[in-house]
């Protein structure tokens, strides 16, 4: 599973620019519909595009283009329901290949029946999602730059006395499976504290770095087994309020606003 930094309903605007690309950004709800670059150009030689693209995509994991090709036409597409740094990153190298070849924007929609070509780099790797109810998937609201964080959350409340020592065996599993970013909501009370625990990490991809993945069934079978070593209780006695604290903290700015 991917966590951190990603764009869907906002372009990132003052990070990326393009010439070619246009973002179309996600709809959500009933329209359902994914956030995406795209670029519709004329080239004098497609199939040399083409194999530039797939040359590509093969030299970085994670990489993954559509392209529609209609004669001398061709409609290029990059996007997701989450769409980080990595895939704004790879338009930019994808804008430097149309440079290259002299592309002509265009503003044909004729692209119904053209041909669909997927190029994708098939080492990247999937890591499954929450399964055992400890944790859970959760967004956040749009922030700086119109980005969102993709994080995992766990209520829960403890001896508080036993807070400092949990949250260094936290951050040790944490770096464990590649998250980076913890934070949280706290409440005092007598003898514990409600913690509402959030894991994250940062933007990804950038300069087209592989993407951060996070083991989620590891990470998860090491929090039950952390939470029964501090008499963990899952939920709270009051409700935590007030500031975002953060444990582990990285593209502060990003993340927490």
């Amino acid at each position: 599973m991917v966590l951190g930094v990603y764009w869907y309903f906002e372009f990132p605007t003052n990070l990326y620019n393009y010439e070619h690309f246009v973002f179309n950004k996600g709809r959500g709800g009933h329209a359902d519909n994914p956030a995406q670059l795209s670029a519709k150009v004329k080239v004098d030689n497609p199939e040399t595009l083409i194999k530039d693209l797939f040359e590509l995509v093969n030299r970085n994991i994670d990489a993954r283009v559509f392209a529609y090709l209609s004669d001398d036409n061709v409609k290029i597409s990059i996007g997701g329901y989450a769409m980080h740094d990595y895939e704004f990153e790879l338009a930019l190298k994808v804008e430097a290949l149309l440079k290259g070849c002299n592309a002509i924007i265009i503003d044909s929609s004729e692209f119904g029946k053209a041909e669909l070509i997927r190029i994708e780099n098939n080492n990247s790797k999937v890591v499954s999602t929450p399964g055992t109810g400890l944790l859970q998937a959760v967004g956040s609201p749009v922030r700086k730059y119109g980005a969102e964080t993709a994080s995992l959350g766990f209520d829960c409340n403890l001896e508080t006395s036993k807070k400092i020592e949990y949250f260094e065996r936290l951050k040790f599993i944490s770096k464990s499976v590649n998250i980076n970013v913890i934070h949280y909501l706290e409440q005092k009370h007598t003898e514990r504290t409600d913690l509402m625990l959030f894991f994250t990490n940062g933007r990804q991809g950038r300069n087209l770095a592989p993407k951060q993945r996070v083991d989620v069934v590891k990470f998860e079978e090491q929090l039950k087994a952390l939470n029964t070593q501090y008499d963990i209780k899952k939920g709270f006695i009051g409700y935590p309020t007030g500031k975002q604290k953060a444990l582990m903290i990285v593209d502060k700015e990003f993340v927490l606003q």
